[in-house]
């Protein structure tokens, strides 16, 4: 009797499972099918996105490439108007673009667009930092020779901190400006710290050696007095001559 009451009791069960089962897909079918259709569609739309985007980005990769070529496929001429239309992507590429663009006007002696082109995607939302503090000391380098100090300071002053990769160039580019602009001891305070700096490069120590050289021969001349001119001998008076005839009393003409 046990046993038939447990297997009734189990096909009783299963008959409640059932149609409670049978109720809820009634109630709740639609909107579970509509859910499925979802996820797939979500996944397929997923799909096709990332596909797209790997596509854009081979095909820019492509186009920076080809860009860059061109820079080099004649001596003559340099095309810079393939870089040019790369710099409006918005992507890396994009951004690379600019830096090879910069670049490719320092070479040519285009000192303005060069700097302009760097000050530009120093500035630009979004762009890495590193990259932007790049361009900054890029820029500074090339107007160090006509920008005043402060404008120098400004572009750089932040790069020369012991946490940043740029500080040894900013550090030289500062101390020129400083001695540039008459600043003696904060040349000497710049360049200093690149002398004590063991990880400083080998060619920033050389030239910054230099001119700590030349400041130093500058200072010591300041302090030696200056000597006196050479005195020179007075001139010797030519000799008198006397007009024919008038010969001195006592001479005898032969």
């Amino acid at each position: 009797m046990a046993d038939q009451f447990d297997a009734f009791k189990k096909e009783v069960e299963e008959d409640l499972q059932r149609e409670r089962m049978q109720k809820l897909w009634k109630d709740y079918g639609t909107f579970i099918i509509a859910g499925c259709v979802a996820v797939v569609l979500g996944v397929a739309g997923y799909k096709f996105v990332e596909a797209r985007r790997i596509a854009a980005a081979e095909a820019t990769s492509r186009a920076f490439s080809d860009s860059v070529k061109a820079l080099t496929a004649t001596k003559d001429t340099v095309d810079t108007k393939p870089l040019l239309a790369l710099t409006a992507n918005t992507s890396s590429y994009g951004m690379l673009a600019k830096l090879r663009l910069a670049a490719a006007h320092a070479a040519a002696g285009e000192t303005a667009k060069a700097v302009a082109t760097y000050d530009e995607l120093a500035k630009q939302a979004g762009v890495d930092r590193q990259l932007a503090d790049y361009a900054r000391l890029q820029s500074a380098m090339l107007t160090v020779d006509t920008a005043s100090w402060t404008e120098t300071q400004n572009r750089v002053n932040d790069l020369t901190v012991d946490a940043s990769p740029w500080r040894h160039a900013a550090r030289e580019v500062l101390g020129i400006a400083a001695y540039k602009a008459g600043k003696a001891d904060e040349a000497k305070a710049q360049f200093g710290k690149l002398v004590g700096d063991p990880t400083t490069p080998r060619s920033i120590t050389e030239r910054v050696g230099i001119i700590l050289a030349e400041i130093a021969q500058g200072e010591l001349a300041k302090m030696v007095p200056a000597l006196p001119a050479e005195v020179k001998p007075p001139e010797a008076k030519p000799a008198e001559t006397t007009p024919a005839g008038n010969e001195p009393p006592g001479k005898k003409k032969k």
